[in-house]
């Protein structure tokens, strides 16, 4: 079924395409979408679920920011270049795209922060490192936050890249107040001198009332 411009407005709640900044095509019967290339204004796109084996209709639009094309049959990426303003990406369940095609789709992209990738296997470092290359604002891919990346010093091309996963859930906090429960304040009123304290107290006094009678004596 062909998307057509009634069909856009229609979803998107619009009369006029170019106020269509936000667009959820999500699980909707349209397997043909080349009417996308005239929302020029659009911004959020989804296009999960559609069976898509092509997005060559969103390669100009572009103040896109976000794209999301999950569970299609993508084989192939077009160059989004001119998707100039895109900061996610998101490909995951596309089995036949390839990591090359990736690479060269997101070229040159300078806003480019979040991609999630198509392909089946996890980015291995050599992947990161050829994604890097070709798009060097990349942050976090499949879901894991780039943390070391080391380049050439003469050709800043990037040799090596380490993606790790973002760290796990702190435990639980030790309920310490339960198993050791404070001791309530005790007040001046209820507060008693230990015995150690008196006697300690006596003896001291004892000892300067036998000194001062002795001094007098000599007096």
């Amino acid at each position: 079924m062909r998307l057509t411009e009634a069909e856009i407005l229609r979803i998107s709640r619009n009369y006029d395409l170019t106020t269509v900044f936000r667009l959820n095509l999500k699980g909707k019967p349209f397997n043909e979408v080349s009417e996308l290339s005239i929302c020029s204004a659009l911004r959020e796109l989804s296009v999960d679920g559609l069976g898509l084996t092509t997005l060559d209709s969103i390669k100009d639009l572009t103040e896109l920011e976000l794209l999301t094309a999950v569970d299609n049959d993508l084989n192939a990426l077009p160059s989004l270049a001119k998707c100039y303003k895109l900061q996610t990406l998101i490909l995951s369940n596309n089995p036949r795209l390839t990591l090359d095609s990736i690479v060269q789709a997101v070229s040159g992209l300078e806003q480019l922060h979040t991609l999630y990738l198509g392909t089946p296997e996890p980015p291995s470092q050599d992947a990161i490192a050829a994604l890097l290359s070709a798009c060097n604002s990349l942050r976090c891919v499949n879901g894991q936050r780039i943390q070391v990346v080391r380049r050439d010093p003469i050709s800043r091309e990037v040799f090596e890249a380490y993606a790790i996963a973002e760290p796990p859930i702190a435990p639980p906090r030790i309920p310490v107040d339960e198993l050791f429960p404070p001791k309530p304040w005790t007040t001046d009123n209820d507060w008693e001198v230990p015995d150690a304290i008196v006697q300690a107290e006596n003896d001291l006094f004892d000892g300067l009332d036998v000194k001062l009678e002795t001094e007098l004596s000599e007096i």
